[in-house]
């Protein structure tokens, strides 16, 4: 199992300096923050299951061809909605007593409310053996993978949770349960199946969850764009940041860097609680530099 800490931050009070001037007498404005201890949930990301049952399977006479697709996959049917409609050819005799070919139009109405799961029809094309298959709503779960019963406060019924697919999609949903898992011991949760058309449209991807637990703790965290980069030998990069001292003195601090929420970043090693940092920092700063205080 994969805990993916997420970061949870106050505001930092931003104030304004500005470096001593440069030969050509440019003058540039630096905002400098205190790094403070943040508050952090854990985020646990967990494999995810879709089990899908009592599928109905609907076949059409063979040798028709498709007119039109009414519903597609993840689409809701009603029963009585036409779903589809097929056409074939037959010839006939007219009052002169001539044969002509006259098109016969056939429409599928569905006999039940569901979902349609899979769609195998393709307009101008002759019927396949199965045309589409429709399953009922609660037959569709969504599961979370097991995990130990000393875990269990990752998996809470209400907790809300992102459902992940293999192409980058998410849906939102929530555990509603929390079950014994076979005679291991381990736990699993059912999610509320909220967006049906999406578990159906992304039933054969891989998935996982994100459950965000009650658990906190304390770490100290950054805006991003505090960071800068440093190519070193062999094409590694290490990441720096321009601190501040009680003197107003910058001096270059290499860092350690965690999980990045968005805008922000924890940071591991190299920084301590209260530390001054350079918030917009450019290639003009270097070691040594004493900045001053606007007033």
């Amino acid at each position: 199992m994969k805990v993916i800490m997420v970061l949870c931050f106050a505001a930092v009070a931003v104030i304004f300096v500005s470096k001593q001037s440069k030969p050509k007498g440019e003058k540039n404005n630096y905002e400098i923050i205190s790094v403070k201890k943040e508050q952090r949930e854990i985020k646990t990301t967990i494999e995810g299951i879709i089990e899908i049952s009592n599928l109905t399977e609907v076949k059409v006479t063979k040798g028709l061809k498709t007119k039109e697709i009414n519903f597609h996959e993840g689409d809701q049917v009603k029963k009585g909605d036409v779903i589809a409609t097929f056409s074939s050819y037959v010839t006939r005799k007219g009052k002169n007593g001539k044969r002509y070919r006259a098109e016969r139009i056939r429409r599928y109405v569905s006999g039940q409310d569901g979902y349609i799961f899979k769609m195998n029809l393709n307009i101008g094309e002759e019927v396949p053996e199965i045309a589409f298959i429709i399953v009922n709503p609660e037959d569709i779960k969504l599961y979370t993978g097991n995990i130990k019963s000393g875990n269990k406060n990752n998996l809470l019924p209400g907790m809300p949770v992102t459902v992940k697919f293999s192409d980058n999609q998410k849906i939102k949903s929530e555990i509603i349960r929390v079950e014994k898992a076979g005679d291991s011991g381990d736990l699993r949760g059912e999610l509320a199946v909220s967006d049906i058309k999406g578990i159906i449209t992304n039933a054969d991807k891989n998935i996982s969850i994100d459950a965000v637990s009650q658990d906190k703790k304390e770490i100290l965290a950054i805006p991003v764009k505090t960071i800068i980069k440093k190519e070193k030998a062999g094409g590694n990069y290490e990441n720096y940041v321009y601190a501040v001292d009680s003197n107003n003195k910058v001096t270059e601090k290499q860092i350690t860097l965690g999980e990045v929420n968005g805008a922000v970043i924890e940071i591991e090693e190299g920084l301590e609680d209260g530390d001054r940092v350079i918030l917009n920092p450019d290639n003009r700063l270097e070691n040594g530099f004493i900045i001053k205080t606007e007033k």
